[in-house]
């Protein structure tokens, strides 16, 4: 599992976006007119999420034929509330998206970004915590696991 790609660079990503939230508001977006994030329906980032064991997992990528310059959509699938950290990275190791979302109510959560870069193998790698503390506590102490996922696409 290459979850410790993410490294700090998430860290930092997450932190400056809790900060940035007050009062139950969902973090903006990093600035870029190439990606965005979308709960499914929105879940309030302060509604905590049902009881259970935390898992994670990538329900479908599309379009299946991706093409650089192809707007991407990731929908995950974990429980209701959970915060999703994510990062995607080209087949040159550069990072092409890398982002928070909250799962709606049903427990998806889309992303969408646009393959630009290196054509090759590209890596989604996702973790899922019930609270913000625990993305930063895995990054801290990458563990595969229930609550990790990597996906490799392809991109022509």
């Amino acid at each position: 599992m290459r979850f410790a790609l993410l490294g700090p660079a998430l860290v930092s990503f997450i932190v400056l976006g809790a900060a940035a939230c007050g009062g139950g508001e969902e973090a903006s977006p990093t600035p870029s007119s190439t990606a965005s994030a979308t709960a499914s329906p929105t879940a309030a980032a302060t509604t905590p999420p049902a009881t259970g064991e935390l898992t994670l997992d990538i329900s479908g990528v599309s379009p299946s034929a991706i093409h650089v310059g192809d707007t991407v959509t990731v929908t995950f699938v974990t429980r209701a509330g959970a915060f999703i950290g994510l990062q995607v990275i080209d087949a040159e190791g550069n990072t092409v998206g890398q982002q928070m979302v909250t799962a709606g109510s049903d427990g998806k959560a889309l992303y969408d970004f646009v393959a630009q870069g290196a054509p090759g193998s590209w890596l989604i790698s996702a973790a899922a915590g019930a609270t913000i503390d625990d993305l930063l506590r895995l990054q801290a102490s990458p563990v595969p696991g229930p609550n990790t996922v990597d996906r490799t696409i392809e991109v022509q």
